[in-house]
C-alpha cells in the first residue's frame, strides 16, 4: 500500500474536522483529542465527538505522517439489545455489502479516498453523505446495528 503524506498538516486536518458542519448537524460536540504512538512506531490521533442525547460517539483517526484512517462509531448507551457496542465505518460498509448507498458513493470511490489521495476534503465529503444519508438513523441514536469486528483490515 503506497502512502502520500499530506499536505495539509495536522493543524489544518484538525481545524476542519472541529469545524465540519455535517457533526454539528448531527448535534455532535468536540469532546477531546487522544494521541497515541503503535507499536510499531506510528503515532496516531483520535478525533473525539460525542452526541449526550444519541448516546454516540464518533471517532476520527488520524496519523500524522500518514492521512487519514478509521472512523468509529460507538454507543455507548448500556442495553441487552447491543452485542457489538461499536463499529468502523469500513465495517459497516462491508457488512451491508456497498448496496444502498447514495449517489457518487462505491467501494472503488471509498478505497481511492482511503488509499490513494489521504486527502481531508474527498474524505469529509465521502463520510458526510454516509452520515446524513444510511447512517444518520444510528447516528441520532433512533436504531443501532450490531457489526461484527472484523481484526482483518480487507475491503471485501
Amino acid at each position: 500500500m503506497k502512502y502520500v503524506i499530506p499536505s495539509e498538516g495536522e493543524d489544518y486536518v484538525l481545524e476542519r474536522v472541529l469545524n465540519w458542519h455535517c457533526l454539528k448537524s448531527l448535534h455532535y460536540k468536540f469532546y477531546k483529542t487522544k494521541s497515541e504512538t503503535l507499536q510499531n512506531g506510528i503515532e496516531v490521533k483520535e478525533f473525539i465527538f460525542r452526541n449526550q442525547r444519541a448516546k454516540r460517539i464518533i471517532e476520527i483517526d488520524y496519523y500524522p505522517r500518514i492521512g487519514l484512517g478509521h472512523v468509529f462509531v460507538r454507543n455507548v448507551k448500556k442495553d441487552k439489545e447491543t452485542t457489538f457496542p461499536s463499529f468502523t465505518v469500513e465495517g459497516w460498509l462491508n457488512r451491508r455489502g456497498w448496496s444502498d448507498l447514495p449517489d457518487g458513493l462505491s467501494k472503488e470511490k471509498y478505497i481511492q479516498i482511503m488509499d490513494v489521495t489521504k486527502k481531508i476534503e474527498p474524505f469529509l465529503e465521502f463520510i458526510e453523505k454516509l452520515f446524513l444519508g444510511p447512517l444518520k438513523p444510528i447516528l441520532t441514536g433512533e436504531t443501532w446495528e450490531n457489526v461484527p469486528w472484523d481484526d482483518v483490515y480487507v475491503y471485501k
